[in-house]
């Protein structure tokens, strides 16, 4: 018999040298007869699986450490990178995530640092490998690098913020694409580059003014660099079809703190409309399954904050907000009933599809791992969430098991 780990090892080793990518093997019953014993999942054979290499890593040297400011005011320090070759693709930043992890890396400016691509994609620095005599010690900003607003971090939380939301451009900017993401109001046309243009020119200072646009600057649009009057009549109609609106994708756009897909649908379903939602108290909220004191009191201070309330109103003004076709989970299904927390990167399934199917199954998806859990389905690179489930003996689900759910429920 083959040793699979020698030829795993072989080729780990010759891996730099193969004139194209991979990530791995994959190893495969070589035996028809007892490939039809062990038959298949939904997407795949139980008789073949994907055996990984570790992630590719290199030493360079780390240049400098900027300051990123996201739509909701959180400081991201980012690693400017010597640009290194990591299997096959140049790598020049990486993200630090916060100041804690910059102190747990002990990493300084100047530094020789190790670098891989986690899951082989994205960035990360996983040491200092050398430090020299010209290096120095990254002091994190007390003030906003954008809008010099004042930083704070709040007690218990690891990020921090910049408290100036309504006029830091960084906020909104950010807080623009993520209205207009698909998973929000969905409008084509309307990328990074063309929000910064038109908040640039004063055209949108609010999500509202977004459906003024075309009416009120179309004609000026049509004679800028890189538009005419067919990408007009494209983002005017994208717009259009945005104006009418499903409840949950409302909640989930207007960039409610701690409410994204998942929370939106339970809101939705909890209360049908978006004046029960405005008007809900904070003990109703921390009632409804998979909403916690933190997140009922960011809901309930959003919607009292008087700027929010104003923007709401003007949005409304515009769009039309119609009741979810958000389906409850079912109460027979093999999952009816169980708390999941979904945790890293799924091969076969997008985490988007993959909430659909467990609710679809009769699982409660939940964003965090507790006491509560039932199960944690873990992809590639899981972090925090199952290292928290181990600890609390929580049932583990890899993406096998969420497949034989699957058949389950088809039989």
């Amino acid at each position: 018999m083959i040793d699979i780990q020698l030829v795993y090892n072989d080729i780990m080793m010759r891996r730099a040298d193969i004139p194209f990518d991979i990530d791995g093997l994959v190893l495969k019953v070589n035996d028809i007869a007892t490939q039809e014993r062990m038959g298949a999942r939904a997407n795949s054979p139980r008789w073949e699986v994907a055996y990984k290499f570790p992630a590719a890593r290199a030493v360079t040297t780390l240049r400098d450490i900027t300051i990123q400011v996201g739509r909701t005011g959180v400081l991201t320090p980012v690693a400017e990178l010597e640009p290194i070759n990591i299997g096959g693709v140049v790598v020049s930043r990486a993200t630090l995530h916060n100041a804690d992890e910059i102190k747990r890396l002990d990493v300084h400016v100047g530094d020789k640092v190790v670098v891989q691509r986690a899951g082989d994609v994205i960035p990360q620095i996983v040491s200092v490998a050398e430090r020299g005599a010209n290096t120095h010690a990254f002091e994190f900003p007390n003030v906003c690098p954008v809008c010099g607003g004042a930083v704070v971090q709040e007690s218990g939380m690891v990020a921090r913020r910049c408290v100036n939301s309504l006029g830091c451009p960084a906020q909104l900017i950010g807080e623009l694409e993520h209205f207009v993401s698909r998973h929000g109001f969905d409008i084509d046309g309307l990328g990074t580059r063309q929000l910064e243009l038109f908040v640039s020119r004063g055209w949108i200072k609010s999500p509202a003014d977004i459906f003024t646009l075309i009416a009120q600057h179309g004609a000026e649009i049509k004679n800028m660099d890189g538009f005419g009057d067919k990408s007009v009549t494209n983002l005017n109609e994208s717009i259009e079809r945005s104006r009418n609106i499903e409840l949950h994708k409302f909640l989930f756009a207007i960039g409610i703190p701690d409410v994204g897909q998942v929370t939106a649908k339970i809101l939705a379903r909890a209360f049908g409309s978006l004046d029960a939602v405005r008007s809900a108290p904070q003990w109703k909220l921390k009632d409804i399954d998979g909403i916690g004191d933190i997140m009922a009191n960011e809901i309930v201070s959003f919607f009292a904050d008087s700027h929010n309330s104003e923007t709401l109103d003007k949005l409304l003004a515009q769009v039309i907000v119609t009741e979810s076709a958000v389906v409850a989970p079912t109460s027979d299904g093999p999952l009816a009933g169980k708390k999941v927390v979904l945790t890293g990167t799924l091969v076969n399934y997008t985490r988007e599809i993959a909430k659909e199917i467990l609710e679809g199954l009769g699982a409660k998806v939940s964003g965090s791992v507790s006491a509560k859990t039932d199960i944690v389905l873990a992809g590639a690179d899981a972090g925090s969430k199952l290292t928290k489930a181990q600890q609390l003996g929580i049932t583990i689900w890899d993406e096998s098991d969420l497949e034989d759910a699957i058949a389950k429920s088809q039989q």
